[in-house]
C-alpha cells in the first residue's frame, strides 16, 4: 500500500458546505421551513380565509408546517452534499443520477404542483400567490425525493454488467 504523497497525489476535493455542515445547513433548513411555515398558514395563499393570529392552533399549525419544511430542505441538502457531483470533478454531470435524474425530476413536480395551485395552466399564473407558494413548497417537498431518487438511480447506472 502506497501512501499520498502531496507533490504526487491532490488532496481529495471538499465540497462547498464542507465547513458549515451540518449546522450551518440545518439553521438554513430551519429558516427556510419557518419562512415557509409562516408564509403558508399566515397568508393561507392556497384559497381560503386566513386563520386568526391571535389562536394558538394558529401558530401550531405554523409550527407544524414548518417543521415538516426545514426536514424536507435538509434532506434535499443532505442528498446533494452527499452524492451530488463534487467540485472540479472532470466527468459530465449528467453521469451523476442525481444530476441527471433528480434535478429535472424534481422541478418538473414541483413546477407541476404550482400549477395545481391555480387551478391549472393560465395567462395569468405569474401574477397569483398561490402560484408561488404552490412552487416554493412543491420544489421544498419534491426535491429532496427526487434527489434521493436520482442518487438510488446513479447507483445503477454505475453497476457493471455481469456475465
Amino acid at each position: 500500500m502506497t501512501r499520498p504523497t502531496p507533490d504526487r497525489d491532490p488532496p481529495p476535493a471538499r465540497r462547498p458546505l464542507d465547513r458549515l455542515w451540518p449546522v450551518g445547513v440545518a439553521l438554513l433548513a430551519l429558516a427556510l421551513g419557518i419562512a415557509l411555515g409562516l408564509w403558508g398558514v399566515l397568508r393561507s395563499p392556497g384559497g381560503g380565509p386566513p386563520p386568526s393570529p391571535a389562536a394558538p392552533e394558529t401558530w401550531w399549525r405554523v409550527a407544524e408546517v414548518a417543521a415538516v419544511m426545514a426536514v424536507m430542505a435538509w434532506l434535499g441538502l443532505l442528498a446533494w452534499h452527499r452524492h451530488g457531483p463534487p467540485p472540479g470533478d472532470t466527468r459530465s454531470p449528467l453521469e451523476n443520477g442525481l444530476v441527471a435524474f433528480g434535478v429535472p425530476f424534481g422541478c418538473v413536480m414541483g413546477i407541476q404542483q404550482a400549477f395545481a395551485h391555480t387551478g391549472g395552466f393560465a395567462t395569468d399564473v405569474f401574477g397569483r400567490e398561490a402560484f408561488w407558494w404552490g412552487l416554493a413548497s412543491g420544489l421544498t417537498i419534491s426535491m429532496p425525493i427526487a434527489l434521493w431518487g436520482g442518487a438510488l438511480f446513479g447507483r445503477f447506472l454505475k453497476r457493471k454488467p455481469t456475465g
